[in-house]
This record gives C-alpha cells, sequence and structure tokens, in this order.
C-alpha cells in the first residue's frame, strides 16, 4: 500500500517532481507538504476520549469466575472544554463574556451591578423625598399629604413614603451616616435601623458597631448598646415615648399588628399569647378517620 503524498520525503519529493517546475516552486510545494506532515503526525498521536474497557472473566483462586468490571482511563488526563487552569466556572464564564459581548454574563456579576445601582437609588430617593416634603411644592400636587403623593406615583403604601421622608430628614443631621449610606458602607436596612438611635452625638460609635456588625444582628447589637450606655430611669423613659401599635388588613382578611413595646411589657404579652395559641389549637385526630 502506497504512503500518503504528505508523507513523502524530501529525496521522494525530488524525485517526483517535474524537471519544468521552478526550484522556488518546488521548494514553496516542498514546505506546504513538510506542513502537512506535521499536522497529520499531530492528529495521529493526539488523545481520544476515554473509552471503557471491559475486563475479561477468569477464575479466581477458588475456582469461581470473577465478574467482570469496567475502567476508564483518567478524566484528570482530558481537559474540559470551557474550564480554564486555576480558576473556577464563574470565572471562566466571566472571562469568556469579556472577550465575547454576547456571551451570557454570570448572574453573581449581573447581581451585583444591579445592587449597585438599587443601593444608589435608595440614597436619593430618602435623600429627595425629605426634600420633597419640606418644601411647598408638593401641596401644588393636591395630595393630601407629601407622603400620599410618593405612595402614589411610586405604587407602595403611605407607611413606607412616610419611612422614606423620616430617614430623609434624619440623614440632614447625621452627616457621617448619611456619606456613608451614599458610598455604600452600609446598606439602607442598616441605615433604617440607626436612625431610630443616633444623634449627632453618638452617631460615629454606632456607625463603627454598624459596619462590624450584620444587618441582621444590627439590632440586637444596638440595643445591648443602649442597655450599656443609658442610665436605667432615662431607658424607662425612651422605652415609654417609643411605644406605638399598628395594624393593617391582608388581602385573605387576615390582620397584621405592628407593636413597639418595652421589653417588660413585650415580654408579658408574648407570654399570654403563647398560652392563649398553645391551648386553643386544634388537638390531633387519633380516630383515624
Amino acid at each position: 500500500m502506497s504512503q500518503p503524498w504528505f508523507t513523502l520525503s524530501r529525496a521522494e519529493l525530488d524525485r517526483h517532481t517535474s524537471p519544468c517546475v521552478s526550484k522556488e516552486k518546488q521548494e514553496t510545494k516542498a514546505r506546504l507538504i513538510e506542513h502537512r506532515r506535521l499536522d497529520h503526525s499531530a492528529m495521529q498521536h493526539r488523545p481520544g476520549p476515554p473509552q471503557l474497557a471491559l475486563t475479561s472473566r477468569h477464575p479466581a483462586k477458588d475456582g469461581s469466575m470473577a465478574a467482570p468490571s469496567l475502567s476508564s482511563p483518567d478524566s484528570s488526563d482530558y481537559p474540559r472544554p470551557l474550564a480554564l487552569s486555576g480558576t473556577t466556572d464563574a470565572e471562566t464564564a466571566t472571562r469568556m463574556s469579556a472577550a465575547n459581548p454576547d456571551y451570557p454574563r454570570p448572574l453573581t456579576d449581573r447581581l451585583e451591578d444591579v445592587v449597585e445601582t438599587w443601593a444608589q437609588s435608595h440614597y436619593e430617593l430618602v435623600t429627595l423625598a425629605a426634600g420633597f416634603a419640606d418644601s411647598p411644592e408638593w401641596i401644588l400636587t393636591g395630595s393630601p399629604t407629601a407622603a400620599h403623593w410618593l405612595a402614589a406615583i411610586a405604587d407602595v403604601e403611605p407607611c413606607t413614603a412616610r419611612e422614606w421622608i423620616r430617614i430623609g430628614r434624619l440623614l440632614q443631621n447625621l452627616p457621617a451616616t448619611a456619606d456613608a449610606f451614599k458610598t455604600r458602607q452600609i446598606s439602607y436596612s442598616k441605615v433604617r435601623t440607626l436612625t431610630r438611635l443616633a444623634t449627632p452625638e453618638n452617631e460615629h460609635e454606632l456607625l463603627h458597631i454598624a459596619t462590624t456588625t450584620t444587618a441582621a444582628n444590627l439590632g440586637r447589637a444596638l440595643a445591648a448598646w443602649l442597655h450599656r450606655n443609658t442610665e436605667p430611669e432615662d431607658l424607662a423613659e425612651y422605652h415609654h415615648q417609643q411605644r406605638s401599635a399598628r395594624w393593617r388588613t391582608e388581602p385573605d382578611g387576615m390582620t397584621t399588628f405592628t407593636l413597639r413595646l418595652p421589653p417588660l411589657l413585650a415580654g408579658i404579652l408574648i407570654s399570654v399569647l403563647t398560652t392563649w395559641i398553645m391551648t386553643t389549637r386544634p388537638k390531633p385526630d387519633t380516630s383515624g378517620e
């Protein structure tokens, strides 16, 4: 069987080359054939996909036949199609999207961008809401209050708009907290909690607590700070002034209450409600029907 024409040696090539062809064209053709020969050799030595190998059945020492087993080459010998050495799938996707604008960006990157925009919008929202409420401009809208007009255009409840106004007004006297909120050092959730307790005198101390505590634990951390730094009589007076009760009807007809109570009164109420719920809940049916 004859060899492929691109595997001929240089000497064999010279014998097959027509004498009428110029020496320059012969050398060009020789280089082309050499490149093709190298490509052909590389493809022959390229590893193929892993194949399952079925080992033969062979008698065991006790005379029984061993069950056949499947084996395959080590999958680590074959690179993953999109994986980059030393990178995670998210990093690989990020590099792919940077190289190709049509490649979908990772959800982590997209969520970070949305959260960044959302946080910046929250700062501007509370600042503008306070300025709007303190100006006579809202009177020209015909709404009963500035909060009602904000609630109408944002399609939220008036209590939500009133919270925006409250936070924006308090930030006017808390420059360090406002700057931390603007530069994303603290979130809207933390600002909402801080502004219930912060004053120009304790702002920096509470801001340090907020930047070193998660939003979920900030309320408890501030409560502990308040108990450490306030006289019992002053704390009781503060709790008495901060009492409130709100309720609203939910779409399913149930009523939701929001209560702000001193710790002692809250403990009594929780105990009474827990006892009432435990004694009035339906008993499990033991009849089996």
